[in-house]
C-alpha cells in the first residue's frame, strides 16, 4: 500500500490550493516543512484525546481516531516525497528501520487466494506484487 500511496498521492496532494505566498516562496523545503506541520497536528489531536480520555474519563471518538491516524501516514507519505534530499521509498526504509531497532526482519508471506499455496519467490511488496514478475499475487500455477 505504501508503494501505491508514494506513486499516487501527488497526483491527489497538488500546491494548487495553498496561498500565492506559499507557492512563491523560495524556501527549498516548505513542502517537506508543511507535510511535517500535518504529521504534528494529527499526532497532537490523538495526544490531546488520550490526556481527556485519561483525565475525564471519556471514550476516545473513534472516527477521530481512525481520520487523524490515516492523517499520520498520509502525510507522513507526503514527507518522504518531499525529503530534503530527495525521494525516500518507504518500502524500503521501513522494513530497514524494523531490523535496527528491534533486531528482526519483516517477513511478508504471500498465498495464493485460490489454490493456497505460498509463494516461492521472497520479493513480493506489501501489496503482494512480485518484484520479479510484476505480477499481482504469489508465484503459482493458479495465477
Amino acid at each position: 500500500m505504501l508503494k501505491i500511496l508514494q506513486e499516487e498521492l501527488p497526483k491527489l496532494w497538488t500546491n494548487e490550493f495553498y496561498s500565492k505566498q506559499f507557492n512563491e516562496s523560495p524556501s527549498t523545503y516548505k513542502d517537506f516543512d508543511h507535510a511535517l506541520k500535518h504529521i504534528i497536528k494529527a499526532a497532537v489531536a490523538l495526544q490531546n484525546m488520550v490526556e481527556e480520555a485519561d483525565h475525564g474519563g471519556m471514550m476516545f471518538p473513534i472516527p477521530d481516531v481512525e481520520k487523524y491516524l490515516a492523517d499520520l501516514v498520509i502525510s507522513t507519505v507526503r514527507a518522504a516525497l518531499k525529503a530534503p534530499h530527495g525521494a525516500v521509498d518507504l518500502e524500503k526504509v521501513i522494513p530497514d528501520r524494523i531490523w535496527s531497532k528491534m533486531g528482526k526482519k519483516l517477513e511478508i508471506v504471500i498465498s495464493c487466494e485460490e489454490c493456497g499455496a505460498v509463494s516461492q519467490c521472497n520479493h513480493h511488496d506489501s501489496l503482494g506484487r512480485c518484484q520479479c514478475t510484476g505480477e499481482l499475487g504469489p508465484c503459482c500455477r493458479c495465477s
